[in-house]
């Protein structure tokens, strides 16, 4: 009776452990990559100075999580690059490939184009989820045009093993998606 007693304690104090260790996230890194995906188009000989996106989220680092079977983050996804820097970049090769003609900032541009970055995350469970909401104004003169703010909510596939690169092409396809509604919204807007 007493061994079957100290192992009891035991199980419990290793299940205690257990618990704590699931309660604590781990990290991992992953890269911030990004394929154009609009449709090569010829020029329309609009220029246009895409301003460096602002950040407005609190935790800047963190892009997603790795969900447990009970649904519970337990490791949190980061990346070292720059996620202001990375759709400041996707913006402008979509919008060239739509045919604008991007220029720096100090240089006379037809319009320019601001972003905040409210929320960029993927978390995986079965499936990748990921969530991005972004407002972008379109200016002239310092004067706004319209503004749009822009959601999505896009899968990147299966999760067949959970991957920090996972969640970075997630996140990927939610950008290709906020930039091709953009670009026809701007589109529209510019030859209404």
């Amino acid at each position: 009776m007493m061994n079957l007693e100290k192992t009891m304690q035991k199980f419990a104090r290793y299940a205690a452990v257990g618990f704590l260790l699931l309660l604590t996230s781990c990290t991992t890194k992953a890269h911030l990559g990004y394929i154009p995906k609009y449709p090569i188009q010829a020029s329309n000989n609009i220029q246009l100075v895409v301003e460096p996106f602002n950040d407005h989220r609190k935790k800047v680092d963190e892009i997603g999580s790795h969900r447990n079977l009970y649904g519970m983050p337990i490791i949190k996804v980061k990346t070292d690059d720059s996620v202001p820097d990375w759709m400041t970049g996707a913006f402008k090769a979509e919008l060239t490939n739509a045919g604008y003609t991007i220029l720096e900032k100090d240089q006379s541009s037809d319009y320019e184009i601001e972003g905040k970055i409210h929320q960029v995350y993927a978390t995986t469970y079965f499936i990748y989820h990921g969530r991005m909401r972004v407002e972008i104004a379109l200016k002239k003169n310092n004067s706004v045009l319209f503004q749009k703010e822009y959601q999505t909510k896009e899968s990147g596939g299966a999760n067949w093993m959970a991957s920090p690169a996972g969640c970075a092409n997630t996140i990927e396809i939610n950008l290709q998606e906020i930039c091709r509604q953009f670009i026809e919204d701007l589109s529209d807007f510019l030859h209404r």
